[in-house]
């Protein structure tokens, strides 16, 4: 089961992993929002930045139009029922970041590429850093990570998201927890910028606390096996 965008957040905040502020809202809750915003189509799908599913306002006359029209907008098949509207964050470098099961080995591999956002699927794999987490030894690898996104600097705050987002990943039986972009900011913060999650629907029975919509699609994620491929 794929999570919508707005139910990832919230769950990777409960790990205290950073997230914009935000609220989500239905159409009829449109008085309630305020710019300068970004709104976002809650939907279970990938790629709605090239599809119309995100729009930046900075005007309040327009708030009203464009969260209309996105509400009216299908995004492959998919109409949302709920805007998410975000702080806009002053961006100054976007990664990569996931965790997934490696299916060769079973176990659970960090993804990650110094350039994230919406042109990950078009980068060279042979470029992504790729890491099995094994043990748990959680010190060396983030110091590998930071190295290799050129932020060293700020391997204490990357370790927090690592560990944080890996008990995320086995606490709630996790396919995929992927954020992306992970964004620095110009203030020096880690913050989840979008993410996707996919949990086990098989382990429901032991979650009953899941109040989850059912957003069943194909995954659209990144998925490098070890030759490289895609």
């Amino acid at each position: 089961m794929r999570l919508l965008e707005y139910e990832a957040k919230n769950l990777l905040s409960t790990y205290r992993i950073p997230i914009p502020r935000g609220k989500i809202f239905a159409i009829n809750e449109l008085q309630n929002i305020t710019t300068p915003v970004v709104l976002k189509s809650q939907v279970p799908i990938g790629g709605r930045g090239k599809l119309g599913g995100v729009q930046i306002v900075r005007r309040q006359s327009a708030i009203e139009s464009v969260a209309r029209k996105m509400f009216n907008l299908k995004i492959k098949g998919f109409l949302p029922s709920k805007l998410l509207a975000e702080e806009i964050l002053d961006i100054n470098r976007e990664f990569y970041f996931s965790l997934n099961i490696n299916r060769q080995t079973a176990g659970i591999e960090l993804l990650a590429h110094i350039g994230g956002g919406v042109e990950i699927e078009s980068q060279d794999t042979a470029d992504f850093f790729r890491h099995d987490i094994v043990n748990e030894k959680f010190e060396s690898l983030t110091d590998e990570l930071a190295d290799y996104l050129d932020i060293a600097d700020k391997a204490f705050l990357l370790q927090d998201i690592i560990e944080n987002a890996y008990r995320c990943f086995i606490d709630n039986d996790c396919l995929l927890l992927e954020i992306n972009p992970l964004i620095l900011t110009s203030d020096s913060r880690l913050i989840a910028g979008d993410a996707k999650i996919t949990v086990d629907d098989a382990a429901a029975f032991r979650h009953l606390n899941w109040r989850f919509k059912d957003n069943s699609t194909e995954h659209n994620f990144v998925i490098l096996n070890r030759d490289g491929a895609v």
